[in-house]
């Protein structure tokens, strides 16, 4: 199976299209997984980070924005970013008394 996005993909994502919805999810589920579980070591906060990538996506299609970049690549960076946080917020706690 093929990763590479077509340009159809975003247009039917855009207006919400449950089946490309599902397709998205079950093409780059696997892998942006694999990206926050090698990083996190903690499968159930892996698949928590990777479901929030997921719904942010959901969220930026719905006020018409699309990825400018290729899709797996957004989702990358948006993943990227929800594991900073995470670690940020992981040590914030722990330094708390």
């Amino acid at each position: 199976m093929t990763t590479k996005t077509r340009p159809g993909d975003l247009v039917k994502l855009r207006h919400l299209d449950a089946k490309m919805v599902g397709a998205v999810y079950d093409r780059y589920f696997p892998d942006i997984f694999i990206f926050v579980n090698s990083r996190l070591k903690d499968a159930r906060v892996a698949e928590e980070i990777t479901n929030e990538v997921f719904i942010r996506l959901l969220k930026m299609v719905n006020l018409g924005l699309t990825p400018r970049t290729r899709l797996k690549t957004w989702l990358l960076g948006a993943a990227s970013h929800l594991i900073v946080t995470h670690l940020n917020n992981s040590k914030n706690n722990l330094s708390e008394p």
